[in-house]
Formats: structure tokens, C-alpha cells, sequence
């Protein structure tokens, strides 16, 4: 794997493809693999943060805050959500009522937040699941570009290929399968099962390098959450940010076949959510930043 030119952290644009922010990034005999799966592999659950921002705001106005500026409320709903993307969703609701209790909001259950938020997501993705089922959409449609190229290309070097992810295990597991990804993954998938608030991927990381003798310069993470980033980071790995979009609409089924492929690029870049996964990606100190896989070298 070729790591692209350096440039310099001011040149990012976020529809670009992307760039290097250290300027001394190592080149190094990596051994492991970590990746995260939605939005760093998969995009079966694109669209995500919109959906758990709708509910959000749903259980803020329930709480008795105040709405009267929707849009700045909106604006702090999901800077809740990104920056705590990478928790299981259980969690994040944990931090969401503390939010609400803060602003003197009346109490809310995050168990009952989360599965609300969990049942909506789910009639996004079962229709997904089924235009995958019946052969209207096929599994590419719904990997990030250049996703599974990049997991061969390491796999032949013989790194150890890890998952770890904040969805339910029961789910992440049927999703790469439905994408056909399980089989870069035989030495472990890492997910909480149920309502897991223990999971945490810091924990998994620890795992990884204490049970398989690692050291952290040997690890390379990939991910588009800054819990992982800042990880992979703490340990001294080299982590690779994925600024991917979240609209929902890309590669949905609800598409017309005519749609011009640069109309869904267009949409891709004017996602506010790439925008801001780059700048957390940075804060949180990945080494690079990538829209997708297609730019770097496999060769």
C-alpha cells in the first residue's frame, strides 16, 4: 500500500479524495488491521445521523426544552451525534439525557431513545436489505468504493484483519455477510450484543494488542468516528480517517437508473456530515483522511 504526496492540512477540501495531515507518517511493517464497519466499509446505514438527530428531536421537545430556533437546536443535536460516533448507539442516547437534564429538560429513559432510534433505522435498512434480496441493488452498490480491494490487498500481505463496531454484533455479522466482507474478518468482529455499555473500542484494542502480541506501530486503523481515531492513536498506530457521505439517497433503490453519476457525487459532496467528519477526524489526529480507498496504491 502507497501512501499518496503530503499536502498541507489548509489545502482540504472535503469532496476531495483526500490528503495527508502528518507530515511524517510512517511507512511501517504493519501486522493488524482494525476497521470500523458502517461508514468505513459498509453504507447499508447510511443516513444514520439524520435519523438519530430526527428522534432526538423528537424526545428534546418531549423533554419540554425549548424550540424555538429548530435549526440551532438541530445544529446541537448533531454535533452530539458525530462526535459520538463510534459509541454503541445505547451510549450515545446515555450522553444525549444528560444533555437534556442539563438544559433542565424533564427526564427521559435512553433505553426507550435507543430503540426508537434503533426501530427507525431498521425500516431504513430492511428496505435495503431486501432491494439487496431481490436483486435490485447488488452488494458494491453498498460497500465504500475501493473498501473491499483495500481489505484483499492487506489480507495478501498478511496482515491481521480486524472489526470492531458500535452496531449490535447479531446485525454487523448478517450485514458483511449480505456484502460478502466476513471473509476478510476470520480472526475477529467485535460488537456489543444487546444492550452492551460495557463494549468500547479502546477495550478491543487492548484486546488485539495483548493477545496477539502487538505492538501499537504495528497497528493501522481505519475509521470514520473519532472514538476509534483517537484509539488507534493512543496506542501509537497510524489511523486512517474516512470522511464518507451520509446522505441516504446514494445507491438507494429509490434512485431513478437515469441519475447521472456525478448527480450522486454532487450529493455526496454537499453532505454537511463529510464537512464534519473531516474536521473531527483531524481534531481527534488521523494521519489521513479519505473520501474512499480508490486513491491509495495497492500495488
Amino acid at each position: 500500500m502507497t501512501f499518496p504526496p503530503t499536502s498541507s492540512p489548509s489545502s482540504f477540501h472535503p469532496p476531495e479524495r483526500l490528503e495527508q495531515l502528518r507530515q511524517a507518517l510512517r511507512r511501517g511493517k504493519y501486522q493488524a488491521a482494525l476497521f470500523d464497519f458502517d461508514g468505513t466499509l459498509s453504507r447499508l446505514r447510511a443516513g444514520w445521523p439524520q435519523v438519530m438527530v430526527q428522534v432526538l428531536e423528537e424526545y428534546w421537545q418531549a423533554a419540554g426544552l425549548p424550540k424555538d430556533e429548530p435549526e440551532q437546536t438541530r445544529q446541537q443535536l448533531l454535533h452530539l451525534v458525530l462526535s459520538t460516533n463510534g459509541m454503541p448507539p445505547l451510549r450515545q442516547m446515555h450522553v444525549f439525557v444528560q444533555m437534556v437534564q442539563e438544559r433542565g429538560g424533564s427526564e427521559l429513559d435512553p433505553s426507550e431513545c435507543a430503540a426508537t432510534y434503533q426501530y427507525r433505522l431498521r425500516q431504513l435498512v430492511q428496505r435495503r436489505y431486501d432491494s439487496l434480496r431481490r436483486g435490485e441493488t447488488a452488494p458494491p452498490q453498498w460497500i465504500v468504493p475501493g473498501a473491499r480491494e483495500m481489505l484483499a490487498a492487506l489480507q495478501r500481505r498478511g496482515l491481521r484483519l480486524f472489526l470492531a463496531s458500535g452496531t449490535e454484533y447479531d446485525q454487523v455479522r448478517a450485514e458483511a455477510d449480505l456484502l460478502g466482507l466476513r471473509p476478510f474478518f476470520p480472526h475477529g468482529i467485535f460488537a456489543p450484543q444487546g444492550e452492551d455499555l460495557s463494549f468500547a473500542k479502546g477495550q478491543i484494542i487492548d484486546h488485539l494488542l495483548r493477545n496477539h502480541d502487538l505492538r501499537g506501530e504495528e497497528l493501522i486503523g481505519f475509521g470514520d468516528g473519532v472514538v476509534e481515531t483517537r484509539e488507534v492513536k493512543r496506542v501509537g498506530g497510524t489511523a486512517i480517517g474516512l470522511a464518507t457521505s451520509e446522505v441516504s439517497e446514494i445507491a438507494t433503490p429509490t434512485l431513478p437508473s437515469s441519475t447521472p453519476a456525478t448527480m450522486t457525487a454532487l450529493a455526496a459532496s454537499d453532505d454537511p456530515t463529510v464537512s464534519d467528519k473531516c474536521q473531527r477526524l483531524l481534531a481527534a489526529g488521523a494521519d489521513l483522511i479519505l473520501s474512499d480507498y480508490l486513491a491509495l496504491s495497492l500495488d
